[in-house]
């Protein structure tokens, strides 16, 4: 009887051997089993998982103790690894795996590319919108408000109490957001933290793509198993296949996450007023959220339900490095981000960020609003004092 290969020689059989021998010592039995027809004595008909000459467990695969089957996101980006992998796997061989033809899988495939193409086009139109119809013309309007108090309120230099009393534009000036630096921090590292944290996802995406195993066979690149549930685990991928999920995938993701930082950095900067700066920041958040509403709205069920079972096998961090690493690089990383996002904002609000042209909202800002606490202290006043009828009909 031959034994079963096991999972390292699966992973590693383009270094370790030459096609032909892999071929022959690792047959198709360890990996996806074509569709073949519904012959007596078969028991797996499930059409999500195809008709296979017996019903292979886990444990057949002889997978190491650190390995771990990780989920891929249930989003655009998780249907595009999907199809890549498994569909490309089906029309690369010309075998049938799920009971499929291989014109579905192609339109699928094409399908799920078409979304993610369309997801980016909104991404990047709705940046580049907003940047033109929305940041920068919020720019222009809180400069000319700041303008127009130095011009209107000083005398030499010399901020004079008479002018600001009979001042009109002091509902607009001390409405801008910039003007209470705490509060606007607080948005703003908020903001980054949302970045940071789409940046995070895909570096750990490009951490669980790259550890997996080089293959030049096809056969390779997805296992099937029934038990002790019915998985999808990709354990390689080729050469091709990488260099496409790395392009497609990782570098636009990195690309919108920039672009929405330093776009809703300047529009969230540049708000006129508090009310507008909390409704900013949900409409801000809800172009992050495009992918998953696609997803969620135009992926059918059944290509849900395919992802759900498709798991991508890496190596424990904790088993290979240890658990003390693991623990300790968490923290180092969450630390470094911590201290990226308030050193950066608090360089932006600062003289020097403030003089980068295009992105400075008030170069040269004095921080001198001062006579904005007065206003907003008689603007929280209550009209009603206690025990006083204050509507009196006249």
């Amino acid at each position: 009887m031959t034994a079963e290969p096991s999972y390292t020689a699966l992973k590693h059989e383009s270094v370790l051997l030459s096609e032909d021998t892999v071929n022959s010592t690792y047959p198709l039995v360890n990996s996806a089993q074509p569709m073949v027809g519904n012959s007596p004595g078969r028991n797996n008909t499930d059409p999500e998982m195809g008709v296979t000459e017996h019903r292979r467990s886990i444990d057949d695969l002889h997978l190491p103790e650190d390995s771990e089957q990780i989920d891929i996101d249930e989003d655009v980006y998780g249907a595009v690894i999907y199809t890549v992998t498994y569909d490309s796997m089906e029309l690369m061989t010309g075998q049938d795996y799920d009971g499929l033809s291989t014109n579905i899988n192609a339109y699928r495939m094409f399908f799920c590319l078409l979304l993610l193409f369309s997801n980016y086009a909104l991404q990047f139109g709705l940046l580049m919108i907003i940047y033109m119809y929305v940041a920068k013309p919020s720019m222009h309007t809180a400069q000319k408000i700041y303008q127009r108090y130095h011009a209107e309120v000083f005398v030499h230099g010399e901020f004079r109490q008479e002018k600001w009393d009979s001042w009109d534009g002091a509902y607009e000036l001390c409405n801008i957001a910039f003007g209470n630096y705490w509060f606007m921090f607080a948005i703003l590292a908020l903001w980054w933290i949302t970045m940071a944290m789409e940046a995070r996802k895909t570096q750990l995406l490009y951490v669980r793509l790259a550890a997996l195993g080089n293959t030049r066979d096809p056969l390779r690149i997805i296992t099937r198993v029934d038990e002790p549930e019915k998985m999808n685990l990709v354990l390689n991928l080729t050469v091709w296949m990488r260099a496409i999920l790395y392009l497609i995938l990782i570098i636009p993701k990195l690309v919108i996450a920039v672009g929405l930082l330093l776009v809703g950095t300047i529009w969230l900067a540049a708000t006129d007023s508090f009310e507008n700066l909390v409704l900013n920041s949900v409409a801000l958040s809800f172009i992050t959220n495009i992918d998953e509403i696609i997803f969620a709205g135009l992926v059918p069920f059944t290509m849900k339900k395919n992802i759900n079972i498709t798991k991508l096998v890496n190596i424990s961090v904790s088993a290979a490095e240890g658990h003390h690493v693991e623990i300790v690089r968490g923290y180092r990383d969450s630390t470094l981000w911590l201290l990226g996002v308030v050193v950066g904002v608090a360089f932006y609000l600062s003289d020097y960020g403030q003089n980068i042209h295009g992105l400075g909202i008030f170069p040269g800002y004095l921080a001198d609003t001062t006579g904005c606490s007065e206003w907003w202290f008689k603007s929280r006043a209550e009209i009603c004092e206690k025990g006083k009828d204050c509507f009196t009909i006249g």
